[in-house]
């Protein structure tokens, strides 16, 4: 399985191949199917795990990435367009030192629309 869910996500993500990934999971089940990829995309947008400080105290180095992203070709549900902002930390963790892990993502049991998937996913801005 993680081989297929790995050829169903990534010809979705890299070179957003809708028509590919269903020919491959209903040709003989070599990829996950595309309802499985935007499950699994909806799930990871849609989770919320908060950065917690003590994760990362062992760390010689912590560094925050933030970037924007506009997107009108094709959005997770199909419509419309979508304007993004994600913030990440990356972690450098010296020789013998490991990262707290992190709960596994829950999975989404249905499709969700973009509205749902933003719900409560936004912050105030004071101008």
């Amino acid at each position: 399985m993680p081989l297929l869910f790995g050829i169903g996500v990534e010809l979705h993500r890299k070179y957003a191949m809708t028509q590919v990934v269903q020919q491959l999971a209903h040709c003989g089940g070599f990829s996950i199917s595309l309802d499985e990829v935007t499950r699994y995309l909806q799930s990871v947008m849609t989770s919320f795990v908060g950065w917690n400080p003590k994760q990362v105290e062992s760390s010689q180095f912590t560094h925050f990435v933030a970037d924007n992203v506009d997107h009108n070709i094709q959005t997770v549900d199909g419509n419309e367009t979508f304007h993004g902002m994600g913030i990440i930390s990356v972690s450098h963790f010296g020789p013998g030192v490991h990262a707290i892990h992190q709960p596994q993502i829950p999975r989404s049991k249905a499709r969700i629309t973009m509205r749902e998937a933003c719900m409560g996913k936004s912050i105030t801005t004071v101008l």
